[in-house]
């Protein structure tokens, strides 16, 4: 009887280090949280994307809604956002991200309404559909506001912005209607607030199942290298 208690006492051991030794190998994910509507998330996205080509072999890159502009935040950018003009005129100089005329025409009239609920919307039913493309697509919603003026709260916006990815706009579209991935996109929100993105842009490592905040607001790439390296 000792004997086979001692038998299952080393499998228990064997099993509990080998599921100890996969955590420890298990690659690290550098969580993304923005919003499509934050010019400095996008001011950010150029650094995202070289560190992106340089790290995925070390890296899982996910990106997250943090829900810059809901409840009363969801407003015209004359109520709610009149700065706007001058934070894009920051972002300029340290940025090469483009904001089109057509964009600061928009800026200047103030009737647009800010509402990140439905571009974090489109883009849980993206993860759904097409999951190992969200980052690329959650980036292409910002250059669809932010160079081509597109309306982002009009969903024809984003059924252009599928045609590349071989996705069925019908089901698309019956699943943006769907009110199980508004109520996604507002889990989004809250899981990320936990983590700790109370501004945005933010980068969240997770390694080992533990988070750090590599940084908030826009730092510049060599700065922000540095961070995630010595974190890894």
């Amino acid at each position: 009887m000792k004997h086979v208690f001692f038998r299952i006492f080393i499998s228990i051991f064997c099993f509990s280090n080998t599921l100890l030794v996969l955590a420890q190998n298990e690659k690290a994910e550098l969580i993304y949280v923005y919003d499509p509507l934050c010019t400095f998330s996008y001011g950010f996205n150029p650094v995202v994307e070289k560190l992106q080509a340089e790290l995925k072999d070390s890296l899982n890159f996910t990106l997250m809604s943090g829900g810059l502009a809901t409840g009363a935040w969801s407003a015209s950018i004359k109520d709610a956002y009149p700065g706007l003009k001058k934070e894009i005129a920051k972002i300029k100089t340290v940025s090469s991200s483009e904001f089109s005329k057509e964009f600061m025409a928009l800026v200047d009239s103030g009737t647009y309404v800010y509402n990140s609920d439905i571009p974090a919307r489109a883009l849980m039913v993206f993860k759904a559909l097409k999951p190992e493309k969200a980052f690329e697509f959650g980036l292409a919603i910002q250059k669809a506001l932010f160079v081509k003026a597109l309306d982002l709260n009009n969903i024809n916006t984003y059924l252009d912005l599928i045609r590349p990815y071989d996705i069925n706009p019908m089901e698309f579209s019956l699943r943006f209607q769907n009110s199980k991935y508004q109520k996604l996109a507002e889990t989004e929100f809250q899981t990320t607030a936990l983590m700790g993105a109370d501004s945005f842009p933010c980068l969240i490592l997770k390694k080992n199942g533990k988070k750090v905040i590599i940084s908030k607001g826009y730092k510049p790439y060599d700065d922000i290298k540095k961070l995630v390296v010595e974190n890894l």
